[in-house]
């Protein structure tokens, strides 16, 4: 209750009356900033697995960050994947090196054929996307 109550008061306190400032909440989940060559998406976790990993991933410089995200994607941006209509999994993506074609493509083609890719592809692996940076609690969302 106390996390819910300082995360409400966080976004009263950081918001304008004119512009609402999508902010990292300060919960269970770590949330990262995925770039796919122009276009960006957040991710968030909780699986020390992927932590692990993420975590790995983050000590390397950018350039040897050679890991895509990989996983299941769903409807809406759950308040932290803005400006697309969709979102990976909470706990049910992970990292790979390879993928198949079918999966790849960029976030804005995700977010305009959402139907398509949730009906026959159901799963979302874009080959250019690496792993930015950890979005802290409380940081505005990119």
């Amino acid at each position: 209750m106390k996390r819910l109550l300082a995360f409400g008061l966080l976004l009263v306190a950081g918001c304008s009356d004119k512009e609402e400032v999508a902010r990292v909440p300060d919960d269970a989940y770590r949330y990262f900033l995925v770039s796919s060559l122009t276009e960006n998406f957040v991710v968030r976790t909780s699986d020390p697995a992927v932590l692990q990993v993420a975590d790995s991933l983050l000590a390397l410089p950018a350039e040897s960050r050679n890991m895509l995200v990989i996983g299941p994607i769903d409807r809406g941006d759950e308040g932290y994947n803005r400006p697309w209509n969709w979102h990976f999994k909470t706990n049910q993506w992970t990292f790979a090196e390879v993928a198949i074609e079918l999966c790849d493509g960029m976030p804005s083609y995700v977010h305009q054929h959402l139907d398509e890719w949730l009906d026959t592809v159901g799963s979302y692996c874009p080959w250019s996307s690496r792993l930015e940076k950890e979005l802290l609690p409380g940081e505005p969302l990119p």
